[in-house]
């Protein structure tokens, strides 16, 4: 499998900064490095390029108000980029729903200290290096658990003899978005066909994460039962 000096030997070889023979200089080959963790870093806020959705229980602490979220946090984990979905676990491992929502609508909630078993929203304020979450109404029952989805970061190469072991397509992604960026710094233009490489490669993994969204009608806006029967093209389901 390719390392990291792998892919900026051929980021750098696809742009002419180097013949295939040549590899780069200590120098060129840490430049490469320093700009593909910039451009990972970058694609963790793109949410297709981020190819896993993890989700993780963390205890509640009753009558808590706040939750610190990040490595050393109150629920100790990697930082999420972004959290998508929130429940709350009983004892018996029933989950529901909490609302994720901003700080205009937190703001607007008052009193902020009511306690329940069951959290209705939760603000997120996304700070760094630790987010912090505002649950209301604040859990009060310790036995119950937070369960939180969110989106797995692409970590940064802490080498360059680090090996990349990412899902299929990724590597290929890597090197020519790769090339792209290290192009202005080594006085390079760009060909048309490289620069379709690295808009492909990258637009095949997005497809590969996206998820088919399934459409659907709330009941009471059609106001009859059953709701509306795409297949058999009549309301609450056989015709």
């Amino acid at each position: 499998m390719a390392t990291v000096l792998d892919v900026c030997t051929s980021a750098m070889r696809d742009i002419g900064a180097i013949a295939i023979e040549e590899t780069p200089s200590a120098a060129e080959a840490q430049f490469c490095f320093n700009k593909l963790n910039e451009m990972i870093s970058a694609w963790n806020n793109e949410s297709l390029t981020v190819y896993s959705i993890i989700n993780e229980v963390f205890p509640i602490v009753a009558s808590q108000p706040s939750y610190t979220m990040g490595v050393g946090g109150n629920f100790n984990t990697a930082r999420p980029i972004k959290i998508v979905d929130v429940y709350t676990r009983d004892a018996n491992g029933n989950d529901f729903p909490v609302q994720i929502i901003d700080y205009d609508q937190y703001a607007s909630i008052l009193p902020k200290y009511i306690t329940s078993p069951l959290a209705q929203m939760i603000y997120n304020d996304n700070n760094f290096p630790l987010l912090t979450l505002y649950p209301w109404p604040i859990w009060n029952n310790s036995s119950y658990s937070a369960v939180i989805w969110s989106w797995q970061a692409i970590t940064a190469f802490p080498l360059l003899t680090t090996t990349l072991v990412l899902p299929p397509g990724y590597d290929r992604a890597i090197k020519y978005n790769l090339a792209i960026e290290i192009s202005p710094a080594f006085g390079r233009s760009v060909s048309a066909d490289l620069r379709d490489l690295a808009v492909t490669s990258k637009a095949t993994i997005k497809r590969t994460n996206m998820e088919i969204l399934q459409m659907g009608f709330d009941d009471f806006l059609l106001k009859r039962p059953g709701g509306w029967n795409w297949q058999a093209q009549c309301f609450g389901g056989v015709s």
